[in-house]
Formats: structure tokens, sequence, C-alpha cells
């Protein structure tokens, strides 16, 4: 199993600031999201969850390596069901659908999901019966393999499998996996909003789903071991980057020259006090004029740092550079809360 990737929708903020923050974390989303309302509610267990106001609000994932088995999970909540006219999960190959999972009806107090190949259904039905609270949440989890004459389609609702359906053609194009998805979720504007939160996307499921998931967030508040790059103001470098929404250049740390390194001290976690599936490290780059630079993510741990994968900063707007370890690299042991609580985390300019 593959996690790649986790979001717990805290740093999306609301209207102009969500979409900008959508675009940066998610390449390739539509970000012409209507501004006429907030793109984030109160989230399940604090923090902030995605809320669907619009006819038009879309996550597109990043180009994964393309894989045959494919696992989402998110928390769901319906304000009122209804209203809710759509949460849409596509399956892509190449930017062509392989599988979709929609709604196929709604009343007042339940939805009716289904998945199709084209315009044919695959698998059962998974009916939702949903109180009209906006904090009445589901976790719900769907496995997916890729064939087609041995596809199968799974659904799990709050730890509780619904269904699994096997033997099936879940390939709309003939053949191969998936490589990207997408979800959509749609109220047509009225205030019956539609939220998500928690979510994880997975590969490589090997016919396994994770189980409800938190994910929680973090922001830096105290300088770490190495404090190499240079503040925009003031002495204390994690106030340049402690933000829940980036500020861009309004407070910022600086790497003049290669092998520049910052390390953060992180709050304990509050949420999560059990298995930690993986840890995250996102960082929000941009180089202060045309040219390219490299980054890796470092993790420190029992006094030693250990680099993630090397990136390109090539853009003068920011991005957000991800590197996600699905367990401890110093240790190579699952990550728990309190090799966490004393790691530290931050990134490197590596060229």
């Amino acid at each position: 199993m593959t996690i790649e990737a986790v979001e717990g929708f805290d740093l999306f903020a609301a209207n102009a600031a969500c979409r900008t923050e959508i675009g940066r974390r998610w390449p390739g989303t539509n970000t012409s999201i209507d501004a006429s309302g907030p793109q984030t509610e109160a989230g399940r267990y604090g923090g902030l969850a995605w809320s669907g106001i619009s006819t038009n609000e879309l996550l597109h994932t990043r180009t994964f390596t393309e894989d045959d088995e494919w696992v989402i999970g998110f928390a769901f909540s319906f304000a009122n069901p209804a209203l809710a006219d759509e949460l849409r999960i596509r399956w892509l190959l190449s930017g062509t659908t392989q599988l979709t999972l929609q709604v196929k009806s709604n009343t007042a107090t339940q939805i009716t999901l289904g998945f199709y190949r084209g315009v044919t259904q695959v698998g059962n039905d998974l009916v939702l019966t949903i109180n009209t609270s906006i904090t009445d949440w589901r976790y719900l989890e769907f496995r997916v393999k890729f064939s087609a004459t041995v596809g199968e389609v799974e659904a799990w609702t709050d730890g509780v499998r619904d269904f699994l359906v096997t033997g099936l053609n879940t390939v709309d194009t003939g053949a191969g996996g998936c490589d990207s998805i997408d979800i959509r979720i749609n109220t047509d504007g009225v205030t019956g909003w539609t939220l998500v939160d928690d979510m994880y996307i997975m590969s490589d499921g090997a016919g396994a789903v994770l189980g409800e998931q938190v994910v929680e967030t973090l922001q830096p508040d105290a300088d770490g071991t190495t404090s190499g790059m240079t503040p925009l103001t003031g002495s204390d470098h994690y106030a340049m980057v402690d933000e829940d929404q980036a500020d861009d250049d309004t407070t910022y740390l600086e790497a003049d020259d290669d092998d520049e390194l910052e390390l953060f001290d992180y709050p304990a976690l509050s949420q999560i006090a059990g298995a930690i599936a993986a840890v995250e490290v996102e960082t929000q780059a941009a180089v202060s004029s045309w040219g390219t630079r490299k980054m890796k993510a470092v993790v420190r741990t029992n006094s030693t740092n250990v680099k993630g994968d090397e990136e390109t900063v090539d853009s003068t707007s920011y991005e957000v550079k991800r590197q996600l370890w699905d367990e401890n690299p110093e240790a190579t042991t699952p990550w728990t809360p309190a090799s966490v609580n004393a790691a530290e985390f931050g990134a490197e300019r590596s060229a």
C-alpha cells in the first residue's frame, strides 16, 4: 500500500484565498470557483472542512504513477441531502475517465450513490441515511480495482463494509488502470452545504482500506536545531512561516545559498493518539527571479536529519511542495504520536 496524498483542508481559507490554495495544493484543479460564498466551514474535529456552495467545486489530484488499484477515503456531511445535487468522484487515466462514483438519487433524508463505467452502473447501490445537521459526519472509503474482466468495487461507511462486488469491467477505456482522481461537490449555490474533510488517497491497496482517518495540521511554533535561512524581519524564523493561510511575500524565509537548512519545532498532536498512517511535510516556495532552484523537505528524529525527494522550484509564484513519509524514515518504523511530537521538520535549499 502506498499513501499518495492526504488533505485536512485546514489551510484553504475562504473565497479568493480558498481558490488560491486549491490551485497551489492541487495543481490542475479548476480554480474558477464561485466567490459568492465561503468554501470552508468548521471541520469535523476542529480546523476546517472543504465546503460546497457552487456548481463548480472540484479538486483534481496531481498525476501519480499508474496503478490498477486505488482507495479514496474522506469524511462527508450533507447539511441538507435534498439540496445536494452532486458528489462525484472520477478515476482517470491520462485524463480520460475510467470509472465514476456519483449520486444516483436523493431525498430529504438519504442519498444513493452508484459506480458507473460510462452510462453503465457496475456494482451495488450505496444508500446513506443522513440527518439534516451539518455536524452529522460519515467516513466513506471507496476501493476500485481496474480490469476489463476481474475488476472490483468496494464501499465502506464508518469502518463497516457496505459491499464488495468482484468480476466486473471497471475500465471504460478498455484497459489500463488509474493515474489521477478528481472529486466534485455541488449544491447549486444554495446554503445546504456539502462538506468534505480528512481525506486520503492510496494506490496499490492490496485489497484493503485504512479505516477512518483524521488529518491533523500543525504549524511551527518555535525554531528548531538549525536556522540557516534569512528571515524577512525579526529573529524568530518560525514566525515567518507559521500562518494558516500563506501570506506570500508578507513574511518569508530566504535561502540565498545551497545547503541552507531550516528546521522547526511543532506543537504536540492533540487529535491523534493512536496509529499514524503517514506524515506529510508541506512547503510553499518560489524563486525571487526567474531561474531554477532545488529543495528538499527534511525531518530530524533521534538527532539525525533525513532528507526527502528533491523538488524543483522555478516559478516566481508560490507553489506547494509535498513530501510524504509513511514511516519514520530514520528508524524505518511506523510513526507514533511520541515520535512525531519529538521530531523537527523543515526544508533545505539543495541546489
